[in-house]
């Protein structure tokens, strides 16, 4: 037991229902800076500084009225300079009778996975902007090409009069789409100033709809079923 004590890489201690030291194992010692010897019978706040400490008691204190382990996340700094984020679980530590006479704590290194699972959203982030590019660009080109033909009808004397004038009237509403467009998509990169106004929820969820639709996978459907005020 002592062998397989030691040999585990997570930082492992245990303490007395008060919060003193009762041992540790040697990664427990490489984060705290010093040997077993000079941290058995201390304290939380004896052996680490800060307010990582308080809270690492808090925690102890309520295991140890409640029965029941606790678990949470700390960024900590090791002696070097190192910074970390250890994954922390504390449980109870019973007797032969099953009371609480001490509290076990163990802390997992899970820096590492940390930082892969954020450049995992930062890709998903990206791979979403792109493909919210992509029918943006489209949404556009087909705008322009409305806009630009039209023009071009009119230029060079294809239709005049009545004609005429609804070709401009196409190109009018073709323009405020793409405003429209624009004005979504500023929305969207938060670009836009604050305006305090009534608004339509039901629009509000239409056109947020209208720009996720760009960046899901078309395989999944969305139904969209607003009440009617």
């Amino acid at each position: 037991l002592e062998g397989l004590f030691a040999s585990i890489p997570d930082v492992v201690c245990y303490k007395d229902r008060d919060g003193q030291f009762l041992g540790c194992n040697p990664a427990f010692e490489a984060f705290a800076g010093r040997p077993a010897a000079a941290v058995v019978g201390r304290r939380c706040d004896e052996v680490f500084a800060g307010d990582w400490a308080a809270r690492l008691r808090a925690a102890e204190a309520a295991v140890v009225a409640t029965g029941r382990a606790e678990r949470g996340q700390e960024w900590v700094t090791y002696p070097g300079g190192r910074k970390a984020l250890l994954d922390v679980v504390l449980a109870p530590l019973r007797d032969d009778d099953g009371e609480t006479i001490g509290v076990l704590v163990v802390g997992r290194d899970v820096t590492e996975q940390d930082r892969l699972e954020e450049e995992l959203r930062q890709s998903q982030k990206m791979e979403a902007v792109g493909r919210l590019a992509g029918g943006i660009a489209h949404d556009f080109n087909n705008l322009l090409t409305v806009v630009l033909g039209n023009l071009e009808l009119v230029r060079c004397g294809a239709a005049a009069g009545a004609e005429a004038e609804e070709l401009l009237l196409s190109t009018e509403r073709a323009a405020k789409q793409a405003a429209e467009l624009t004005r979504q998509m500023l929305g969207f990169a938060r670009r836009q100033p604050l305006r305090t106004t009534p608004v339509d929820l039901n629009a509000l969820a239409r056109e947020a709809l209208g720009l996720l639709r760009r960046t899901i996978d078309p395989r999944i459907t969305v139904r969209f079923t607003p009440a009617p005020d």
